[in-house]
């Protein structure tokens, strides 16, 4: 080898490795640029962010959640509540009782299907006791310690979906036995008791609202649809439907989800470790940031900001388009479309954790709504075969506003059948697909939102 060779032989790599080094120190100076920058920008903006969610009355405190004044003791159903969660604290063991309900809810449910339920109201029966208690009082205040953050629990919601589980086997064991007024009176109750649940300003409880009120809504559907020949099965699923209230208000219940996710960055600020929070290990440049007590303040500030951000534009949208349900969707959907493609920035961290829960509640509230306009069309048209002998041919015949689907915007599909008829939500796909609501898995939605007559398997 020539010395010009050996030259360049030794020169060249050390060349291309300074040019790696100077590459590289440039690529990492813009990366913790851009991440602390984020993290600087997202700070300055904080008191801008504050001052703007007091002027559009966003609550940003656990005080702002407390009751003013508090409901008194005598109108407060709290206290049944919290004594049923330890009633279903003792018998969780109980397995089966959710299994009885799906038997009761079988075509041809048998007598010891029956014989089930009753066994399962006999251990409930405190329960279902305390339940009704609950439900005569007008109204309920938990008085959660929201300042405990991610820590505050809610035993009594499992409770009360328990209680309701057991309502509904009632009702339908009422009206196997022809005591329909019993059935009606049980299914009101536990509506009553999924308003009282939706007391608490949080999405959660406005889920365990929708979860009970689907497990009352199945058990109304089912008797109508076995008594549907009984005139007086009209008047009673009237009144029950007209018990459930106004639709539930996701403007309400994210008022306890601003504040929960400023009690979060409260943690991180006293020292809490924010993985911890998230479930997962936040980056070695957010744990140099956080390692002092000033990086931890600027992190803070910067999470914080977003967080209040992010809720003011929730709630700006649901202002906006409180009358107009497909731009409400659509909105909604672009704010979390956004807080997807900024979740891995550090300032972002906490949000996409904290905001998570509220990505169901929008669909979740347009499923209950479906619910709601099946059952109520369901008895419109039990109604209109007792005068007519006949189920109509078209939903056109039974007069006034042609009942619409919400996931759709059209009106709910319907069909006459050689013996009843078959009608039907589009569901949570926005697809037809003719009528069938069986899962197709587990992650899944259900294809569509069915009712039908005769019920599948009975003659």
């Amino acid at each position: 080898m020539t010395s010009k060779r050996r030259f360049w032989a030794c020169v060249l790599p050390a060349i291309v490795g300074l040019i790696g080094l100077a590459v590289g120190g440039v690529w990492g100076f813009r990366f913790l640029n851009d991440t602390f920058g984020d993290i600087r920008e997202g700070a300055r903006s904080l008191p801008a962010e504050l001052a703007a969610a007091r002027r559009e009355g966003l609550p940003l405190e656990p005080s702002d959640l407390r009751r003013k004044p508090p409901v008194p003791d005598s109108r407060n159903a709290a206290p049944y509540l919290r004594e049923m969660a330890g009633e279903y604290e003792q018998s969780r063991a109980v397995a089966t009782d959710g299994d009885g309900l799906a038997a009761l809810r079988r075509p041809g449910r048998t007598d010891a299907d029956r014989d089930a339920a009753r066994a399962a109201l006999e251990r409930g029966s405190r329960m279902v006791e305390l339940a009704e208690k609950a439900a005569a009082r007008p109204d309920c205040d938990m008085e959660k310690p929201y300042e405990l953050g991610p820590d505050v629990t809610f035993p009594e919601f499992a409770a009360a979906r328990h209680a309701a589980g057991l309502l509904a086997m009632r009702a339908v064991l009422s009206s196997d036995a022809g005591r329909l007024e019993a059935a009606f009176r049980d299914i009101k109750t536990g509506l009553r008791l999924a308003q009282h649940v939706a007391r608490e300003p949080v999405v959660i409880a406005m889920l365990v609202q929708i979860a009970i009120e689907a497990i009352m809504g199945r058990a109304l559907e089912q008797i109508v649809l076995d008594h549907i020949r009984e005139p007086r099965v009209i008047r009673l699923a009237q009144g029950a439907l007209a018990s459930q209230g106004p639709l539930p208000s996701i403007e309400y219940a994210c008022r306890g989800e601003v504040v929960m996710g400023r009690v979060c960055v409260k943690i991180v600020r006293r020292g809490g470790d924010p993985g911890a929070l998230t479930g997962s290990q936040p980056s070695p440049d957010v744990r140099r940031q956080t390692a002092s007590h000033a990086g931890r303040n600027v992190f803070c500030d910067a999470s914080d900001a977003r967080i209040v951000a992010f809720w003011r534009k929730v709630f700006g949208a649901l202002r906006k388009h409180r009358d107009d349900r497909a731009a409400w969707h659509a909105a909604l959907k672009a704010i979390e479309a956004d807080l997807v493609a900024k979740e891995r920035r550090p300032s972002y961290i906490l949000l996409a954790v904290i905001a998570a829960v509220y990505s169901q509640a929008d669909d979740k509230l347009v499923q209950l709504e479906a619910k709601r306009t099946l059952d109520r069309t369901l008895v419109r048209l039990a109604s209109h075969r007792l005068r007519k002998r006949a189920f109509p041919s078209s939903l056109k015949d039974l007069g006034g506003t042609l009942p619409t689907d919400p996931f759709s915007g059209k009106p709910l599909v319907y069909r006459r059948t050689a013996s009843g008829f078959i009608l039907y939500s589009v569901g949570e796909d926005r697809k037809d697909d003719g009528g069938v609501g069986v899962k197709p898995g587990p992650d899944k939605p259900v294809p569509d939102i069915v009712v039908q007559y005769p019920r599948m398997g009975t003659l």
